[in-house]
């Protein structure tokens, strides 16, 4: 599925890009919304392959003539697509959460060891 480092560094880059573009008329919104779409586009693109996968290999059970299967390609490709940025949705709002968590509790421990520090000067 990623057959080698250069293709799994040059696809990271690639979806990257949209995220740093600098725009003229800075907006947050626009901003957000491409900073999004490129986060899910290359958490959908890496964990595509798992659907790949799972669906066209029961795809293939379920039909097994490939004339018949054309006909309902579109519908895989959609089907793929939409569970590959659904999985990286989830994955971004885990990984905010963790995030979020660790810069509260580093703030917890910061202003703990600020209130020791000014007992122990204190005394």
């Amino acid at each position: 599925y990623f057959p080698s480092v250069f293709n799994f560094i040059l696809a990271v880059l690639l979806f990257s890009i949209p995220k740093e573009i600098k725009f003229k008329k800075p907006d947050g919104r626009i901003a957000g919304i491409f900073a999004l779409c490129s986060d899910l586009s290359l958490g959908g693109y890496l964990v595509s392959s798992v659907f790949d996968n799972f669906f066209y290999e029961n795809f293939k059970k379920i039909i097994p003539v490939f004339e018949n299967r054309v006909i309902y390609a579109p519908v895989m490709i959609i089907l793929v697509f939409i569970s590959s940025l659904t999985v990286s949705f989830v994955i971004n709002v885990f990984y905010n959460m963790i995030c979020d968590f660790a810069a509260k509790t580093k703030n917890l421990l910061s202003k703990k060891d600020r209130s020791e520090n000014k007992k122990a000067v204190s005394m």
